[in-house]
């Protein structure tokens, strides 16, 4: 869920899973600041993902093959909260 999200560090999470676990930190992560709490997001490889947000009755899923993807802004343009 997207409940750190206020505070959170906004991160590629596919980035983050390169290094050894024990150099990786989840601590305050967050897929998009801009987000309601209640997203549930499920991270697949090369950018593929599913996004569920109950509050908004709203089910995304992502097909992809690799390139470049920022959750983040994904989000902001699909939420209309782009930032300027």
């Amino acid at each position: 869920n997207n409940r750190a999200a206020p505070n959170g560090r906004e991160f590629d999470f596919e980035q983050m899973l390169i290094p050894k676990w024990q150099n990786q930190d989840w601590h305050d992560a967050c897929i998009c600041r801009d987000a309601p709490d209640d997203l549930v997001a499920c991270i697949g490889s090369e950018g593929q993902r599913l996004y569920v947000i109950p509050s908004l009755k709203l089910i995304v899923m992502r097909q992809a093959n690799g390139g470049s993807f920022s959750d983040a802004h994904f989000l902001r343009l699909l939420l209309g909260r782009e930032r300027r």
